[in-house]
């Protein structure tokens, strides 16, 4: 272990030749401690951060709404899920938006009685960075991609199911679809329609 006041301290093991190697290193420049979890001289393990919002109180109740998200794609022959919006995290009605890797390209989804409506986007989207919005209306729904509007439809919606209230960050359900989980790196819900301009500027990377 090494350490000094200007630099913090580093965890590590030293060959016979006097190498070091490191692992685990940090250093807080704050006047505290961000990451800090005291562990009392036992065993401490942080809790993973929540994928899921069960019975959100503030989520949508009825159209519009809009939805965000911000994740990579790593393998473009991978299925992604940038957000479910749903009733019952193991059901099949729910509002969602996808990534499908057998032709590179965005999805999304109205499904909220068993019956779905989707659209995908004519364009393949490769790049591994993607910041994806869908915006629900009652007369249709809106894709954006990366600062592109990529395709949307006129076509009347199926009514509010009442019964949504949960929404899972990059996966579709909880206890189905196991192997499509993703990172994501943020998430918003509108309970608006956005319009095309600030959706736009919003995907924008």
């Amino acid at each position: 272990y090494i350490s000094d006041s200007a630099t913090g301290g580093y965890g590590g093991s030293t060959s016979a030749a006097g190498d070091l190697f490191v692992y685990g290193g940090q250093y807080e420049q704050a006047s505290y401690p961000t990451s800090y979890i005291p562990t009392y001289g036992t065993s401490q393990t942080r809790s993973g951060d929540s994928c899921l919002l069960i019975n959100g109180s503030s989520l949508p109740t009825a159209y519009p709404f809009t939805i965000f998200s911000e994740l990579k794609v790593v393998d473009n022959n991978e299925e992604y899920t940038a957000f479910s919006f749903l009733y019952d995290a193991s059901s099949s009605n729910y509002y969602a938006l996808q990534y499908a890797g057998s032709s590179n390209q965005w999805q999304i989804n109205s499904r909220p009685n068993g019956v779905s409506q989707t659209i995908t986007a004519s364009a393949a989207i490769s790049q591994e960075s993607n910041k994806v919005i869908g915006v629900f209306e009652s007369g249709g729904m809106k894709l954006f991609v990366n600062g592109q509007k990529l395709t949307e439809t006129t076509n009347e919606l199926a009514a509010f199911n009442p019964n949504i209230q949960d929404l899972l960050i990059g996966q579709l359900r909880v206890l189905g679809d196991l192997g499509i989980r993703n990172t994501t790196k943020q998430l918003a819900v509108f309970n608006t329609a956005l319009t095309d301009s600030e959706c736009i500027a919003l995907t924008s990377i």
